[in-house]
């Protein structure tokens, strides 16, 4: 009869011989591992999400328009202006004579009324100053709005619904050159919500309609505004205009900056995004009209090509 000690002998040697066989390939895999981890942390190969596009609807033409109408709205808003700061500039310079003649009669029981005047006459003064600045600032940002439009389309009706569509590689302009360089960089798009952290009103309204916030007039789903938005919000400082122009005062980004390509890095106006995260390799962003007006989210890689000129902290 065979024990059970002799049955176990066999098995065992077949155990081993097999652990003999599997040892190299163990340490060829440890050692590929070691090496990986040697030199960075593995780029991952997912794809870019799709973004999802809101707008889906009206034509080149109708959108041309409804910026020219806003535009022609703001000119006759800074005619009134003018008028009205012409009118302001008048009385409060009467009014300061006044008062200094009063002041060197000694006409005490007097001045305080006419100091009441002066001050109510330049604090309207600097609003309607104020409005004017507003509405020149608008009037360039429609007619960036316009020329980056045409240059995505070539005013192009199909062209104009490619865009619409998502269809970047169709267009030409900066939305081309920006899709283009996400799939070079392997910048990752990340999914997030329709509009960001942006007020439900704005939400619904159409591109590059007039929005107000911080005492400042911007288009709707510009770059522009939605940074100008998210910082305004945090009580940081915040700038109108092209957004290659706005200021920068460090190469080291922190969670609250603001992330600014310069004109012509990435189309001829720049951009500018809000910085929501920051690890040892990559920044994450909030922006809108990265791709044509909508949110996006992007993770950006330290150094490579489409890292932002510089960072407002």
């Amino acid at each position: 009869m065979i024990s059970r000690e002799q049955t176990r002998k066999p098995m065992n040697r077949s155990r081993l011989w097999w652990a003999l066989l599997a040892l190299p390939l163990l340490c060829f895999a440890l050692g590929a591992s070691g090496k990986r981890s040697a030199s960075g942390p593995r780029t991952s190969a997912k794809k870019m999400t799709k973004v999802q596009w809101t707008w889906a609807s009206g034509t080149f033409k109708d959108q041309m328009a409804s910026i020219d109408r806003q535009a022609a709205d703001v000119e006759s808003e800074n005619k009134a202006a003018l008028a009205q700061i012409s009118r302001a500039s008048t009385n409060l310079e009467t009014d300061q004579k006044l008062l200094k003649d009063m002041t060197a009669r000694g006409a005490t029981s007097e001045i305080e009324a006419v100091q009441k005047k002066v001050d109510a006459g330049t604090a309207a003064l600097s609003k309607q100053q104020s409005a004017l600045a507003n509405g020149r600032s608008l009037l360039s940002q429609s007619e960036a709005a316009k020329q980056q439009l045409q240059d995505a389309t070539q005013g192009s009706e199909s062209t104009y619904q490619d865009l619409l569509k998502g269809q970047i590689n169709q267009v030409a302009g900066h939305y081309t050159q920006r899709a283009q360089l996400d799939q070079s960089a392997r910048t990752e798009v990340v999914p997030g919500t329709k509009c960001g952290d942006y007020p439900a009103q704005w939400c619904a309204a159409p591109p590059d309609s007039r929005i107000t916030f911080g005492g400042k007039w911007f288009l709707n789903r510009e770059c522009v505004a939605y940074a100008a938005y998210k910082r305004w919000r945090a009580g940081k400082p915040f700038a109108t205009g092209n957004a290659g122009n706005w200021p920068g005062n460090s190469r080291t980004p922190t969670v609250g900056s603001v992330a600014v390509w310069n004109i012509g890095t990435v189309g001829r106006y720049g951009h500018v995004a809000y910085v929501t995260g920051v690890s040892r390799d990559s920044i994450t962003i909030s922006e809108f009209n990265w791709h044509p007006w909508v949110h996006t989210n992007r993770t950006i890689r330290l150094g490579g090509r489409g890292w932002p000129s510089k960072f407002w902290n």
